[in-house]
């Protein structure tokens, strides 16, 4: 079980994505590669990993989710990794902002610098926040 806020909430998205057939174990695998599962998972589950595969007689992208399950890619992946395959789905779904009614970016988008001290790099971005358009919200 996740521990923490993002990390539950990520185990979610990920969880429910492939039980709706929106997210599918090769779009994870495109994201969490080879090279970042074997960075990221500790090296217990990556045996178990290799076990399952040969138990099967081959390595496939269900057959890593199935031992990889959502909780532990939510635990151990960078959760850069799984919002870029949530937010290629969401896209792919046609699930993304821009294509959902009463939502939009702000007329005027403006990026500021954070300043959160010495241990953030000057070059931090955050942009406006996505709201809702108030034009097309209706009152019941």
């Amino acid at each position: 079980m996740v521990s923490d806020a993002p990390e539950r909430w990520f185990a979610m998205m990920v969880d429910v994505g492939l039980r709706e057939k929106i997210l599918e174990p090769a779009d994870l695998l495109r994201h969490a590669t080879p090279e970042i599962l074997a960075k990221h998972l500790p090296p217990e589950l990556m045996s178990q990993v290799l076990q399952s595969s040969l138990t099967s007689g081959a390595m496939t992208a269900d057959s890593v989710i199935d031992t990889v399950t959502p909780d532990l890619l939510a635990k151990y992946l960078p959760h850069q990794v799984l919002w870029a395959c949530i937010a290629e789905a969401a896209g792919r779904a046609g699930m993304a902002h821009d294509k959902q009614p009463g939502i939009r970016r702000p007329a005027s988008r403006t990026l500021k610098a954070v300043d959160s001290g010495p241990s953030v790099p000057s070059a931090a971005i955050v942009a406006d926040p996505i709201v809702a358009d108030p034009g097309t919200h209706t009152e019941e």
